[in-house]
């Protein structure tokens, strides 16, 4: 008969930085006897299912997915495996931040996840003035997706980003903003919004 073997963890949680409004996917890599169950801990509290938080536990890969990222999302978080054999943790910080930094140079990408019955037309806004599509400015929609791609940003891009959404029955919005700052290196964010257009 084969001895069982503890849980240990291949892949662990890494400190993430995310972007208020957005959602974020966890994922930790477990070696050990199946099978293997996982539990989530927010600051020490159990997380259980719901339409904010969805875990996952397929063979040897447990993730967690928070949906609608707020501040006071902002945590340590922990995930537990168990098994026949043992048990095993592992945490890391979350920080969920109000804006966007990018560098000098880079490529930023904002993306909006598109909710309702389409067709879709969709807006970008820099503070109150429309963008248009051009070399360093690139928007459109990818199946239910919106997104806005800018290049080789320099410090008179930051500011506020409003993503506008419409079909025949309503319109929505969301904001973020960007941060340009002093260091040049290649970099590429993403952010993602729940949109809900409907009657």
């Amino acid at each position: 008969k084969t001895e069982a073997i503890p849980p240990s963890f291949t892949k662990k949680l890494s400190k993430m930085n995310k972007i208020l409004g957005s959602s974020i996917h966890m994922e930790c890599k477990v070696s050990g006897s199946l099978p293997i169950t996982a539990k989530w801990y927010k600051d020490g509290k159990e997380i259980s299912d719901s339409a904010k938080y969805r875990s996952l536990c397929h063979e040897n890969t447990v993730s967690l997915e928070i949906n609608n990222l707020e501040l006071t999302d902002s945590s340590n978080y922990t995930c537990s495996v168990t098994n026949i054999a043992g048990s095993d943790s592992c945490s890391a910080i979350l920080t969920v931040k109000e804006s966007q930094e990018a560098v000098p140079d880079s490529t930023v990408e904002f993306k909006a996840i598109l909710k309702g019955t389409p067709p879709f037309k969709i807006k970008w806004f820099k503070e109150d003035l429309e963008l248009a599509p051009g070399p360093n400015c690139v928007f459109g929609i990818e199946g239910s997706t919106g997104f806005l791609n800018l290049y080789s940003v320099d410090g008179l891009k930051s500011g506020n980003y409003i993503c506008q959404v419409s079909n025949d029955v309503g319109s929505d919005s969301c904001t973020t903003t960007l941060i340009i700052t002093g260091v040049i290196m290649v970099s590429m964010f993403l952010l993602s919004h729940l949109f809900w257009v409907s009657f």
